[in-house]
């Protein structure tokens, strides 16, 4: 049976310690995002207990409101320089600093982070993954660079993202150099997340 030490006998608690454990990796550069977010008006900072910052999205906002600032937090970011190489640049090193970063977005703001999921990892990983050199360089550094702006229609009214359930079919006409959509019924409607209607200048659907 284990025995509880007594105050004078526990080990100190030391927070770098915990913090290497909880975060795991890229321990630097989180700091840096932290930094840049406490550094602009546009993520709330308050300051609190002399020299401790803390940010968080102000909720009082209306729908529109929110999408307008996360789109703003969004160019914010970019212009720092956050997203540099999260599409053209490949490897380990910078997969993992690509999800420590989302991680730290997703901690301040799931707004935040789902926009950037879809914008990066649906449309920008669509076009890294099943792409060839032609897209890869037309395409990839203006995503980075948030010039194109991308959504990834999957959602449907009568299933969610139920990939298996999707009724839409989209057959390419190779006389035309078209793909023909066809929403047969109701619930195959399309339901983007994330205000993509409003924002998106590009979209991959996801079809039967």
């Amino acid at each position: 049976m284990s025995q509880l030490l007594s105050p004078d006998r526990r080990p100190p608690l030391r927070p770098h310690g915990l913090r290497v454990l909880m975060d795991g990796h890229d321990l630097e550069t989180r700091d840096r995002l932290f930094r840049l977010m406490e550094q602009s008006s546009l993520f709330c900072p308050r300051r609190r207990g002399g020299d401790r910052v803390f940010v968080a999205p102000d909720y009082n906002q209306t729908k529109e409101q929110q999408r307008e600032v996360t789109m703003r937090r969004i160019e914010y970011l970019s212009r720092n320089g956050v997203f540099d190489g999260w599409l053209t640049e490949r490897g380990e090193d910078t997969e993992m600093r690509k999800m420590a970063m989302n991680e730290v977005l997703g901690l301040y703001d799931h707004s935040l982070a789902i926009k950037l999921g879809v914008h990066f990892f649906l449309w920008g990983g669509a076009i890294q993954f099943f792409g060839t050199k032609r897209h890869h360089d037309k395409w990839l550094k203006d995503t980075e660079n948030y010039i194109v702006k991308g959504c990834f229609a999957m959602t449907e009214l009568g299933h969610g993202s139920n990939v298996r359930g999707i009724e839409t079919m989209a057959t390419y006409d190779s006389n035309t150099g078209e793909f023909v959509i066809n929403t047969p019924c109701e619930s195959a409607q399309k339901y983007w997340i994330g205000g993509a209607a409003n924002h998106a200048t590009h979209n991959n659907l996801l079809s039967a």
